[in-house]
């Protein structure tokens, strides 16, 4: 049993990046959190580069001190560009703050009806 474990480790080890950091894309903020644990490398690519991609996908928006930027218009190789850290991009996949009117419709129930 363990031989076979450890061939799967090792055989899992042997994954580009790229492709982990796609796979490791597709799963909710909060699970990302607990899987920065698993390992050296996942930690390392889910703070530099899974956040961001999973942002980048989801077409959310980010504030670098200049303005809002839409990730739908940025390509993936400028985003790691911003320099934001990576808990910037958990909150922003996690909680959306983008797309709700936080002043009147504070806990975002009636969408945009309060900017129109």
């Amino acid at each position: 049993m363990m031989e076979v474990l450890k061939s799967y480790h090792d055989s899992f080890d042997l994954l580009p990046d790229e492709m982990v950091v796609y796979t490791l894309s597709f799963i909710d903020a909060d699970t990302l959190l607990d899987c920065r644990l698993v390992c050296k490398r996942w930690q390392e690519l889910i703070d530099a580069y899974v956040f961001q991609e999973k942002a980048s996908r989801e077409n959310k928006f980010v504030n670098n001190g200049k303005g809002y930027y839409s990730f739908s218009k940025i390509d993936s190789n400028n985003i790691r560009k911003l320099e934001l850290p990576w808990y910037v991009f958990h909150v922003i996949c996690k909680y959306d703050p983008f797309n709700r009117n936080l002043v009147k419709n504070h806990c975002g129930q009636s969408k945009l009806i309060h900017l129109m």
